[in-house]
Formats: structure tokens, sequence, C-alpha cells
């Protein structure tokens, strides 16, 4: 049996597959050989018909049955202990059906192209305190703490990867009784608001809303919103759903002191452009024009990585300004920049934004997904939180239905 995980930098996923671009928190791998025809592993190791695996992966639920074969023990280097046999299956999901099967390579040196890998779909579950005792229970040879073990994705190149069931392709769809819960609750808001939407004036505040729509390209028309906490952050959390009009360079988000008129900004295009204080990093964008995107931004100044996830799945990740903090008492506004002149032509926003939340830490690729897939919509931030902070309408920025869980 060999476990992959992360942990290092504040990753948290290790799994040495993904499924649709997501990789989860771990992965488990049950190694056979084909004892009917080799003697040993060795032997059977570099054969076409030599090796199998099964392989499973881990996934983080808060309230999970303690598994008591994931026990904290920390072995130093040249220390040897006996495992007590176990039954494998107790650790594995009740529902073995569904699976996917290649032909690939081992992912440790020499990499023999001899596995015949069988990736079940179903995942483990475990709570956050297992994950995090295997993420620090093991040490290298060196006996410090053993982090990042897996291998990266590798192309597929010509594999056909076969499955044993029909996979879902567009996971980001909610199901009819979310669609409807959902409906409720958009109508519930929409009543409140039914009274005044259409007589709303420039500078007027809300407490909670449904989608911000911006109808015009004008610097005059933005929404300023108020934070729950400070923004001089070492580490954050952005998501927000957003639909463009086109594809020219728009601002989402621009939070500014008075030093600095690029201390935060989102912008989308052709990619998502990124400033961190005063400093740029971009990823390409894959969506279209009237369409709903669910955008989510990480950064964290420990290693300065910053990661970018378009509908669920991790870009290119880049590294900017290691090492610094955001400057608090600044202006967070929705819809333009704030270096721009009034009046003028700019990159102002033009489309619709909605559920806009921030979080003073790096959430897991799995909350990440599950925001995207709409199941955690109650999930508010604690620096901005949508329907907690408070907003300011500007220039005809109207209120409208917020139907991004619709497609």
């Amino acid at each position: 049996m060999h476990f992959h995980w992360g942990g290092l930098d504040l990753e948290s996923s290790g799994s040495e597959h993904t499924i649709d671009g997501i990789r989860y928190v771990a992965e488990l791998h049950i190694v056979h050989y084909n004892s009917d025809k080799y003697s040993n592993f060795s032997e059977a190791s570099d054969k076409a018909d030599g090796l199998a695996v099964l392989a499973f992966f881990y996934e983080v639920r808060f309230k999970v049955s303690v598994n008591e074969t994931l026990q904290r023990y920390k072995p130093y280097t040249g220390q040897f202990t006996e495992i007590q046999p176990m039954d494998i299956s107790t650790m594995l999901p009740d529902d073995l059906s569904d699976f996917y099967r290649y032909r690939g390579s081992l992912t440790t040196p020499p990499c023999f192209e001899t596995i015949t890998w069988t990736i079940f779909d179903t995942p483990i579950m475990l709570s956050s305190n297992q994950i995090r005792v295997l993420e620090t229970s093991v040490l290298d040879w060196e006996n410090k703490t053993l982090r990042n073990d897996y291998r990266h994705t590798q192309p597929v190149n010509d594999r056909v990867v076969e499955a044993s069931f029909q996979p879902v392709l567009f996971k980001g769809s909610c199901h009819l009784e979310t669609i409807h819960t959902k409906l409720d609750k958009i109508e519930g808001i929409l009543n409140n608001f039914e009274a005044n939407l259409e007589s709303r004036q420039a500078g007027s505040e809300v407490s909670s809303h449904p989608a911000f729509h911006f109808s015009e390209e004008s610097l005059a028309s933005y929404v300023k919103i108020q934070t729950l906490g400070s923004m001089g952050l070492s580490s954050f959390t952005l998501c927000m759903w957003l639909r463009t009009r086109d594809f020219q360079p728009r601002i989402l988000l621009s939070y500014a002191t008075r030093d600095s008129d690029n201390e935060l900004v989102i912008s989308v295009g052709l990619d998502w452009g990124l400033w961190i204080g005063g400093h740029f990093a971009n990823v390409p964008l894959h969506s279209s024009p009237n369409e709903w995107v669910h955008l989510c931004v990480t950064w964290t100044s420990q290693s300065g990585a910053a990661e970018m996830w378009n509908n669920g799945l991790s870009g290119r990740v880049n590294y900017i300004q290691k090492g610094y903090v955001l400057k608090p008492g600044g202006t967070l506004l929705l819809g333009k920049d704030q270096d721009g002149i009034e009046g003028m032509l700019s990159d102002a926003f033009i489309g619709d934004i909605t559920t806009v939340n921030i979080w003073d830490y790096i959430l897991s690729p799995w909350e990440i997904r599950n925001l995207m897939e709409c199941r955690y919509r109650w999930k508010r931030g604690n620096i901005v939180g949508w329907g907690k902070s408070s907003a300011t309408l500007f220039g005809g920025v109207k209120l409208e239905e917020d139907n991004s869980c619709l497609g």
C-alpha cells in the first residue's frame, strides 16, 4: 500500500491522478503483481502483464467515523515497525462499481510502463484531523516531515482511459432539487427588493444582494463594499460568480489605499489578471462571453503562490510578492479601477457579478469545487461576506436575479 499527499506550503491536495482537472487531498495505491506468472514483485515489475494497481482518492468531510487503522505513529530514520494483519476492505468505500482503467506506468522510478491502473470514482472520506495526521506523521531520511510525496499528472498522450460507468461531463451543474431550493431563496430575496428595485438612486445602500448588473462602460458605475474585517492580509481566498459581455479587459474588483492604487486588483479579458501590491500576474481564460463563470483566487505571502481557479479547475500557479502583506485601511470597489479619470472610456466592467466573498485564509480545492457546484452558497467570507457586507451602488448599477447556479 502506498499513500501520496500534499501539505507543503499550505498545499492541501496531493493525489497523483486528477478527475476533470481536480486533484484530491490524497491518494491510496494498493499494488499487486501477477503471482500466477512471476515469483515476486521485482520479477514482475518490468513485464507487460506484471503489475496492477487499485487507486483510491481521499476527500475531507467534517464529520466521519474514526478510522482506527489511521493512527499517529512517527518512526525515525533506521526504525522499523511491524504492521499487524488488517482487513483492507474496511478502509475502502462501500461502492466499488464505478472506476476508470488504463495502461500506464509506475509513478516512482524507474517508471516502467507495465501497470494496469484502476482508479475508483468514489472517494474515501476522512476528517481534516485524519488528513493532518497523514501529512505530518511520516519522516524522510533526514528526519524531516515528509510532504508532497506525489508525482505530478502526466500527459495522456495516446493512452485510452476506459470507464465502467457513464461519467458526468458537467459536474458543475446543479441537481434539480438544488435548483428548486435556490429558486425559493432567490424569490424571497427578490420579494424584499421588489418595491424599490426600479427606483434606486446612485449611492443607495443595500446589505444583502441578488446580483449586480453593470450595463454601462463608465467609471461612474461601480459598487463600494464595506469589509467585515481588516484587508491587511498575508493570505486570502477571493471567490465570485461573473458574466462578461465581451473579451475586452475589464476590472472586476479593485482595492486601493492612499499609497497604492493597485494594492489588490482582479481583471478579466482574454486572461485573468491579478495585481498584488502593484505587481502583476496573469493566467489564460477559458470561457465565453455571456456565460456564468466561477472565479476563485488564492494567495499566500509565505510562498508568494497565487492560484486562479476557473470553474473549479486550477490554472497555472504564479509566484508574486513573497513576504508581502496587503495594506489595510483602503477602499474596495466592484466594477472599476481606482486610478482612472471620471467620464472617460475605461476598463470599467460590463456584465454581472454576484456572490463575492473574501476569506483571510486559503480554501481547500474541495471547498472551491463545492462553491463552484453551488453546494456551499451559504458559506460566507469573514472579510467580505455576500449578504453580510453592506454595499453602496453608484452610476446606475442595478440589482437583478442571481441565476448563476442555473447556467
